[in-house]
């Protein structure tokens, strides 16, 4: 099963700790091109700076992020804790008008092939991130955000050790500007580290985020033989999934009357006046139901269930992008698609150029996820966003010191 340790992290030193919030960043796939220079003109040592290159057509993009990562060592912006740690992350965030918080710990995680199924990925990858992602590793042998893993754990191990050293000053903590309320404690304590190691040896764990990175890191495995994560308890009440959305431009020769003809042989449809901010989506389990829209017009698209694992997402794969367009996997990873988490942003990426097609979608059952995974079944690619998202930059680990 799954063998975890503690390590010496790299850090913000203290001369950055009241600048905290504005130095870490999201992960790299959640941020676009167009954010990407906000998030640089936070800080000359802002994160992103080592996880994203300024110009993608350069060719040295990668040794100048290594080099960058070496300077900032060098110069101690980023200094090592001085003793082998995991670190405890309590992070608070605001769901609607309720506070929530989840607890989660950082470590090292022995990397293991697919096969053996202690690590349980549940989406598809595609080739091009995971080849930047090698790429960017084997240069700077570096990584500053992890692969996020969750675990089943009923009797709650972490969240006992946590009770006994939530009173204690942590060694970092910051607002960051996702607005998340971010609390690291490094953990050193023989026993109680000893406590976590033991957790994960009797339980796999599922990849919540971060299947390119994983299959990045068993690639990697002559680099080195462990990659950083971060563990949270599928029992823990607070955790949170939410949708991803789907906006598209239609084929050229398609309109979008003949697409919604085509919609209709498959799903019972009806207009509607908008997307609401926040609705219920049907708790008939045996329903599927979804919205598609344009920039002015919105239909509410309903059908029933094939079976117990169906779901919105395979429907939308199956059904739409390739029983009704004409997709593949390759096509998809032209970047065909764009992605989007909240009702704004999905209403904004309609307006692009093109004939503009929206699918608004529920967030993915966590029941349905697990059950596929333990199955050895994938999910399409971008099938759940679990948040709040980690941050990039709080937890570093240099490759070449597994200590």
């Amino acid at each position: 099963m799954p063998k975890i340790r503690p390590f010496k992290s790299f850090v913000y030193n203290e001369n950055f700790r009241s600048k905290l919030g504005t130095l870490v960043s999201p992960p790299y796939d959640v941020i676009t091109a167009t954010e990407l220079s906000k998030w640089r003109d936070l800080s000359p040592y802002q994160s992103v700076r080592l996880a994203l290159a300024e110009n993608n057509d350069d060719p040295d993009r990668y040794k100048k992020m290594s080099a960058l990562f070496l300077q900032w060592k060098k110069e101690n912006i980023l200094t090592q804790v001085s003793q082998p740690s995991f670190y405890i992350i309590e992070d608070r965030y605001q769901e609607g008008p309720v506070e929530k918080t989840r607890l989660g710990f950082v470590g090292l995680l022995e990397t293991v092939p697919h096969e053996k199924k202690e690590v349980l990925p549940h989406e598809h990858t595609l080739a091009g991130p995971k080849k930047d992602r090698f790429d960017l590793l084997h240069e700077m042998k570096a990584e500053i955000s992890q692969i996020f893993l969750a675990y089943d754990d009923p009797t709650l191990v972490l969240e006992s050790i946590f009770d006994q050293i939530r009173q204690t000053n942590p060694l970092l903590e910051c607002l960051d500007r996702t607005e998340v309320s971010r609390k690291v404690w490094a953990l050193s304590d023989p026993a109680l580290t000893q406590k976590l190691v033991q957790l994960l040896a009797g339980r796999p764990a599922l990849i919540a985020d971060g299947h390119h990175r994983y299959e990045t890191a068993i690639a990697s495995i002559p680099l080195c033989p462990w990659v950083q994560c971060y563990f949270t308890n599928l029992k823990n009440p607070q955790f949170s999934i939410h949708p991803i959305h789907r906006t598209f431009s239609l084929p050229h020769e398609m309109s979008f009357e003949s697409f919604l003809k085509k919609m209709n042989e498959k799903f019972q449809t009806r207009p509607v006046e908008k997307i609401p901010d926040h609705f219920n989506f049907s708790d008939d389990a045996s329903c599927i139901r979804l919205f598609v829209s344009t920039s002015d017009r919105h239909f509410e698209l309903v059908r029933t269930k094939k079976n117990d694992d169906d779901a919105e997402i395979f429907s939308i794969h199956a059904d739409i992008l390739e029983g009704i367009l004409g997709w593949n996997v390759k096509e998809l990873s032209k970047g065909t698609i764009e992605y989007t988490h909240t009702h704004d942003d999905f209403l904004g990426s309609l307006q692009g150029p093109g004939n503009r097609v929206g699918l608004f979608l529920p967030p993915t059952s966590l029941d349905l996820v697990m059950r596929l995974a333990k199955r050895g079944e994938k999910m399409p690619q971008k099938s759940t966003f679990f948040y709040p998202k980690l941050a990039s930059g709080l937890i570093n680990f240099d490759l070449t010191d597994y200590s």
